[in-house]
């Protein structure tokens, strides 16, 4: 049997700065203070890192060099090279 998430916990894991530094270092990111090398574009300079979103809640990545963003679940679905639908189903 498969539990899926509730709406309140996606909430949550959106909300957690943790819980996305360790989805991100899963694909091998290794943190400098915030930033971070992106691990999508494989910048060689740490261009990449973790902020709050504009609605004060939501932990985002960014990286600057090739522009990609979102996130738990669309770092998710990069690296599983699945879509944000299929990983919130999960």
């Amino acid at each position: 049997m498969i539990l899926r998430l509730s709406a309140e916990q996606k909430d949550a894991l959106r909300q957690d700065r943790e819980a996305l530094k360790g989805e991100l270092e899963s694909g091998d990111a290794v943190f400098k203070g915030s930033n971070c090398r992106c691990i999508f574009c494989k910048e060689e300079n740490p261009s990449a890192g973790i902020f709050t979103g504009k609605d004060g809640a939501v932990q985002l990545y960014k990286c600057h060099s090739c522009g990609f963003s979102g996130d738990i679940f669309d770092v998710r679905a990069q690296l599983n090279k699945t879509t944000v639908a299929a990983e919130l189903k999960k």
